[in-house]
């Protein structure tokens, strides 16, 4: 995976996770968690777009642990953000309602899903 082929198939797939140390494409298993405050949203999904933001956040795309995140919105922005993947989902909720996120990314090999916070 590289970074021309994580944006087109985020694009096809409406988001994804991509990890540019290992290289590792959308987790088959955990929880994807933001980190609070490198959450922005972009009207569009361009190379340039993405670079800049890889750019901005290199201190912290450069920890093996942290993965780059785009998904697109209700609203038809594109939503970029830093995320770690969770093993644990008692864990994983726990620092998602610590980071004031509203939902956490579900990642199954077959069957991924956003969950929601709101209510815990």
């Amino acid at each position: 995976m590289n970074i021309r082929l994580f944006m087109q198939t985020a694009k096809t797939n409406g988001g994804g996770s991509y990890n540019l140390n290992t290289g590792e494409f959308n987790p088959s298993a955990g929880f994807m968690v933001s980190m609070q405050g490198h959450e922005q949203r972009h009207k569009e999904f361009d190379e340039d777009t993405l670079l800049r933001y890889i750019a901005n956040k290199s201190e912290l795309l450069a920890d093996r642990d942290n993965f780059i995140g785009v998904w697109r919105t209700n609203d038809g922005e594109w939503c970029f953000d830093i995320s770690q993947c969770v093993g644990n989902e008692v864990e994983a909720v726990e620092l998602g309602l610590s980071r004031r996120q509203e939902a956490i990314w579900r990642s199954e090999e077959h069957t991924s899903e956003l969950q929601s916070l709101a209510y815990l």
